[in-house]
């Protein structure tokens, strides 16, 4: 059907196109749509201008919105003009009218007892009692409904202060009662979270933390193939996965240690450990935007290992377009960081230098030993003498980090007994 516009302009807009800054509208729920109002100025000296001042106020339960064409809170001039289109579908004729566009800022209900009442009080009443009075006697019935949440939900400066106050008291009083024995319990519950499961009553370093809860036999399998690369690997494969980057440091002096190991069985075992290992490490070495974006499909993982990694160092928040994006928060990636920790000493039989793992996972070896101590290693550093070609001599600080029996988590580090008030 043909359609036949007619244009009709006027000096005051009669149609607003709205945006609010904080969100969209929930129009499903009718309770919640706002109840607007159109604020004009009589005295307005810009009135007869083509920009006549006007104010929107946009009001809910728990929120009021405030909307200028003029100030600093303005909708910004990118020199369009905007029309709005009303469609006769009986006539096809389409009449277009001129629309003000307006910025909606969400404004919360704070009562507060020295700005609000100085500058808008008239008497002893603020202009906000006032307006709720108008609406309380003259008001509809859906006003006053909101009026009554507003009034519900506001909060007083002073008594808020105060409850703040009272809260800070009762919390340092509480804290200083309670049992130090309570504290270290809930410490060790937390601190048993972030690492892989472990025998505190193993009596070999090996037995402590378990492959099996590290690899589950499900991913040990699906990695036979993956893994075969590192045993079949030549030097040259080794001297090209290191120009090209493909593997971290770590990975690939291990690969070159395979070939000296005689017993086939441990060596399958240590590839499939490194194979495992590499995945760990590649995502933990993912930007944090990278990995918003690709999730674990980048890595071209098995989907047994897929789900576990899942399931273990990500989540899955809550999303308004409905992708289904995992992400991996900071106690989940420092609780990875401690998985790949005890896969390495596994690998290096509970102790190794642990300079070239930190340097492939970008962190100092002095900030890696709080990961050592809460996973239960011994830290010990050692300063060695290194002839450079000039003939200088260098000191070299390594880290030699080791588990040992009888396994003992840290305690936790006893606050300072003066509490900042």
């Amino acid at each position: 059907m043909a359609v036949e516009l007619r244009y009709e302009g006027s000096d005051d807009p009669p149609a607003f196109l709205v945006k609010f800054t904080n969100g969209q509208l929930n129009c499903e729920n009718v309770e919640e749509v706002p109840d607007v109002t159109l604020l004009k100025a009589e005295d307005d000296s810009n009135a007869t201008s083509a920009n006549p001042r006007r104010m929107l106020l946009a009001e809910t339960s728990q929120m009021v919105y405030l909307g200028k064409n003029f100030g600093p809170d303005r909708h910004p001039d990118n020199f369009c003009k905007y029309l709005v289109g009303l469609m006769d579908r009986v006539t096809g004729e389409m009449t277009l009218h001129d629309a003000l566009t307006i910025t909606m800022h969400p404004r919360p209900h704070m009562v507060s007892s020295e700005s609000e009442g100085e500058s808008n009080a008239v008497g002893d009443m603020s202009y906000r009692e006032q307006y709720s009075k108008l609406i309380e006697s003259f008001g509809s019935g859906r006003k006053k409904k909101l009026v009554e949440a507003r009034q519900k939900s506001q909060l007083d400066d002073s008594s808020l202060d105060a409850s703040i106050v009272i809260a800070k008291d009762y919390a340092h009083t509480e804290l200083d009662n309670e049992d130090s024995s309570s504290l270290n319990e809930q410490w060790m519950s937390n601190q048993a979270r972030m690492i892989p499961p472990f025998d505190a009553n193993a009596e070999t370093p090996m037995d402590v933390f378990k492959l099996e809860d590290l690899i589950t036999p499900e991913e040990y399998n699906a990695i036979k193939g993956l893994a075969q690369s590192f045993v079949e690997a030549k030097q040259s494969d080794v001297d090209q996965w290191r120009t090209e980057k493909k593997y971290p440091e770590y990975v690939l002096r291990h690969v070159e240690q395979l070939w000296a190991v005689v017993a086939s069985k441990v060596v399958k075992r240590r590839a499939r450990c490194l194979t495992y290992l590499s995945f760990l490490m590649a995502i933990y070495n993912t930007p944090h935007r990278e990995f918003t974006q690709h999730g674990l499909q980048q890595f071209n993982l098995p989907s047994v290992v897929e789900n576990r990694i899942k399931s273990l160092f990500t989540e899955s928040p809550a999303r308004v377009d409905r992708k289904s994006r995992c992400v991996i928060p900071s106690r989940l990636r420092d609780k990875l960081l401690c998985y790949i920790l005890v896969l390495s000493l596994y690998i290096d039989n509970f102790s190794f230098d642990c300079a070239i793992l930190a340097r492939d996972l970008g962190i100092q070896p002095q900030k890696m030993g709080e990961y050592w101590r809460t996973i239960g290693c011994h830290m010990k550093t050692q300063k060695q003498k290194a002839s450079s070609s000039s003939g200088d001599s260098d000191q070299m600080r390594i880290l030699n980090v080791e588990l040992k029996v009888p396994f003992k988590l840290p305690s936790p580090r006893k606050r300072s007994a003066q509490r900042t008030r």
